[in-house]
């Protein structure tokens, strides 16, 4: 007594192709009578995208209780220091990076001063007119820069003097009421590039972490 049913319920197959390209199957299976013969109509469904979204989106929700958790624990924190360094520390589990640093205006260079970072590069200067961080500071507008050694902005010094091996770069700037008090920076994802989707995450962080700074 043969009934309808999906194959394997629940369960997601990897599939391949003639072309040897896989791809997630639903295999979908019916009955057929046909002159006494039973036989079973096979139908199979390429799953491959919904896979894919169910996969981000559980990514994303996440990420958004990692920022929730974050974001309370900045604004209950009095110590600039303190904070300072536990905004970097978390936004590198955030994004996925391998380093990341907060650059700030330098009232003695006019250049930006890492005041954190996951690096020991903590007090390095960045002069005035050099480097992605300060034309994201100038400019207030997020970048991501996915071959950073290319770039006509790329700051190398930071690089050479403390042995970092930087490929990709995403900066966000630091925003009280539309003035950039500072940056946030992120160094090599550690699993692909840097994302449009990391970048907004960034960006929200950034936000919230401005505001603990300014007060």
């Amino acid at each position: 007594q043969p009934t309808s049913r999906h194959m394997g319920e629940g369960k997601q197959f990897l599939s391949k192709r003639k072309d040897g390209t896989t791809f997630f199957a639903d295999i979908s299976l019916r009955p057929y009578d046909a002159d006494n013969d039973s036989l079973i109509i096979a139908s199979i469904r390429d799953i491959s995208h919904q896979i894919e979204t169910q996969s981000i989106l559980a990514q994303k929700v996440t990420q958004l209780e990692a920022l929730h958790e974050i974001v309370v624990a900045i604004s209950s924190t009095q110590d600039i220091g303190y904070l300072l360094n536990m905004i970097v520390e978390q936004a590198v589990e955030l994004v996925g990076a391998s380093s990341c640093s907060i650059l700030m205006p330098d009232e003695y260079s006019n250049g930006l001063v890492f005041r954190a970072a996951v690096d020991d590069i903590v007090g390095m200067v960045v002069p005035p007119g050099q480097g992605i961080a300060t034309r994201v500071l100038e400019s207030g507008v997020p970048e991501i820069v996915n071959n950073a050694i290319s770039d006509p902005g790329y700051y190398s010094v930071v690089a050479q003097e403390n042995r970092l091996e930087i490929r990709t770069i995403m900066v966000v700037p630091l925003l009280v009421e539309g003035k950039a008090i500072g940056v946030l920076s992120a160094t090599n994802k550690i699993e692909g590039i840097f994302t449009q989707a990391d970048c907004d995450l960034f960006t929200t962080l950034a936000n919230h972490a401005a505001i603990s700074i300014q007060k």
